[in-house]
């Protein structure tokens, strides 16, 4: 029987990264290289916001922390010893500052080959009650600014007729 780490993959045993937030989802997934023949593997990840309330329960009076998707583009030209996470981790989503407009983002994924004309990351938010609506979004990659395009935005669905009635 194998031990716990023999089981581990080369990756686990690299060693510990500590983050500028704390991560709520992650996921690994397969990017195309530039020469777009092999691919190479990068770490999704998702911060939900952090919130101190008052004694009821019933106000933030302080948010320590925002929601965020982020990722380290090149995970096995990660190094443990020499991680840096201003230069390693990008953040991908509401780079344009306050307002920050993601709310409790979930696990974000690539977009495949041919759904949008460019390289793309998918960040769905709004798990659970949160206190703005939740939405799809796509991330541009190709976009050095990383610009972000709302695919839908939860509460904006209009029923355009009635559902049928029972037969």
């Amino acid at each position: 029987m194998a031990t716990s780490a023999e089981a581990c993959v080369t990756l686990y045993r690299k060693g510990v990264i500590t983050l500028p937030f704390n991560p709520a989802f992650l996921h690994v997934a397969a990017f195309p290289t530039a020469k777009g023949q092999e691919s190479r593997d990068a770490l999704l990840m998702s911060s939900f916001f952090n919130v101190e309330r008052d004694d009821a329960g019933d106000k933030v009076t302080r948010v320590f922390e925002r929601d965020l998707a982020a990722w380290i583009p090149d995970l096995p030209g990660l190094n443990p010893a020499t991680f840096n996470p201003v230069t390693d981790v990008e953040i991908l989503t509401d780079r344009a500052g306050e307002p920050f407009r993601h709310v409790w983002p979930n696990e974000s994924d690539r977009v495949p080959d041919g759904v949008v004309p460019f390289e793309a990351v998918v960040v769905p938010g709004g798990f659970l009650a949160t206190p703005g609506p939740g939405r799809i979004t796509l991330v541009n990659l190709d976009d050095p600014k990383r610009g972000e395009y709302v695919v839908v935005k939860s509460g904006t669905g209009r029923r355009t007729s009635s559902p049928p009635g029972p037969a």
